[in-house]
């Protein structure tokens, strides 16, 4: 976003509860113009003060919005942690290759497969479908800053957990 042009169409996405309360928090704690973000953003006053209003008269689904909406436009840089995505996959891999071992030896000694061997492939099974809704989960946002996310995110996020 670039200019105050960029500035003033992301103000205007603003729900209006965010809005009044950006306004009447600038008003009271600085000279800033509404839509000069590098005066509010670094502006603590200003800050608490629209924070505080914000929880108090918008709904979750608004602050959220507001919360996205002015965190991108002060620059911050919502965490985006994929770092777990490859261990996922190695240890569903390497579950897998070692139960499929074990009920291969159990087989070449033709030997009788008991309930620790059920018990282990049972464990692999739910093993697999806890990483398939991880990485489901990662897919609408898990791991992510929920304040980046959209509101539709969210709703899908939780309706996979």
């Amino acid at each position: 976003m670039s200019g105050a042009a960029g500035k003033e169409d992301l103000l205007a996405s603003f729900p209006k509860c965010g809005t009044t309360c950006l306004g009447e928090a600038i008003k009271t704690f600085s000279n800033c113009s509404t839509s000069d973000f590098g005066c509010i953003c670094p502006n603590q006053a200003v800050q608490k003060a629209a924070g505080g209003c914000i929880l108090e008269h918008c709904n979750p689904r608004e602050i959220l919005t507001v919360t996205r909406l002015s965190n991108t436009a002060c620059g911050l840089v919502p965490n985006d942690d994929t770092s777990l995505v490859p261990f996922l996959y190695t240890f569903v891999v390497l579950a897998s290759v070692l139960v499929s071992l074990r009920f291969l030896a159990r087989m070449q000694k033709r030997a009788s497969i008991w309930w620790d061997d059920w018990s282990i492939l049972a464990a692999v099974l739910v093993i697999i479908v806890w990483t398939s809704v991880c990485l489901l989960f990662r897919q609408y946002g898990g791991g992510r800053d929920i304040w980046s996310l959209t509101p539709e995110d969210v709703d899908q996020l939780l309706k996979v957990s």
